[in-house]
């Protein structure tokens, strides 16, 4: 009976994975497909049993990075950071890494930018776009609800060769905040790596384009917002704003029946 019961545990393990050298904080980053050895040996017998033991710049490449939109912030950005510090490591075909990785990290949205909530919300399905913000707090006491709040902020991934360097006063000027990088990647740790992966200094052609189709984005974005609200005005005047049209027409004196807008016409 035991092994009967041991048979089905080898195939299911055939189909699962083990992190090397996993860390609790990695647990965050798994799906169920993963499993978690609470120490050497059992990782070392889950091998044993068929699960694929998988280095960790694989396990970035083809189980974290498809899935970055999906993760929480507070989970995704830190650990982001920790792999964009590591890549060297990771990058490094001595240390049992694949050099072919940094190119990876150079294309993939994994940095996030602030945008208005108006322009983050552009285009729907723009596959490098995290998931929106959750609606404003309602006024607080004392504050009409016609006062305007501050607008929230949004969230966009993108790759470290679409960003540009904050520490260039020059580009401050120029650029389109939401192509900066922003926390916890705006800090000179994050920013030294950043620039090692395409992360640009200079405005190039390209990247007059890239300014100014943001630019455009986001001012096509403001004019969607301004006709949804005008429609939304609209809608609430309509319910609220009719007239009755029997006291129209008694205020005014004119009669409402067929023969009343004859004799009307007769007097006049």
């Amino acid at each position: 009976m035991a092994a009967s019961r041991f048979v089905p545990i080898l195939g299911a393990a055939q189909r699962m994975f083990v992190l090397a050298d996993a860390t609790e904080a990695d647990g965050d980053l798994m799906t169920a497909l993963f499993l978690a050895p609470a120490n050497r040996s059992e990782q070392e017998f889950s091998v044993r049993c068929g699960a694929t033991l998988l280095p960790r710049h694989t396990f970035y490449a083809a189980h974290v990075f498809p899935r970055l939109n999906a993760l929480p912030p507070p989970v995704r950005d830190p650990a982001m950071l920790h792999m964009l510090l590591d890549v060297p490591r990771l990058a490094d075909r001595s240390s049992g890494g694949d050099p072919s990785f940094a190119d990876v990290v150079r294309r993939t949205a994994f940095v996030p930018t602030q945008f208005d909530a108006a322009a983050a919300s552009a285009s729907s399905d723009d596959p490098n776009k995290a998931a929106p913000p959750p609606p404003p707090p309602p006024p607080a006491a004392g504050l009409s609800a016609a006062q305007p709040l501050a607008a929230p902020r949004s969230v966009v991934l993108r790759s470290p060769e679409s960003l540009f360097d904050p520490e260039v006063p020059e580009l401050r000027k120029l650029v389109d905040p939401s192509l900066f990088p922003a926390e916890p990647f705006d800090n000179p740790r994050a920013l030294v790596a950043l620039r090692g992966f395409g992360l640009q200094s200079i405005l190039s052609w390209p990247g007059i384009v890239q300014c100014a189709e943001a630019v455009q984005e986001a001012a096509a974005q403001e004019m969607r917002v301004k006709k949804a609200a005008a429609a939304d005005d609209s809608d609430d005047d309509g319910e609220g704003g009719g007239v009755d049209s029997s006291s129209s027409s008694s205020s005014t004196g004119t009669a409402t029946g067929p023969s009343g807008a004859a004799m009307r016409g007769k007097q006049l």
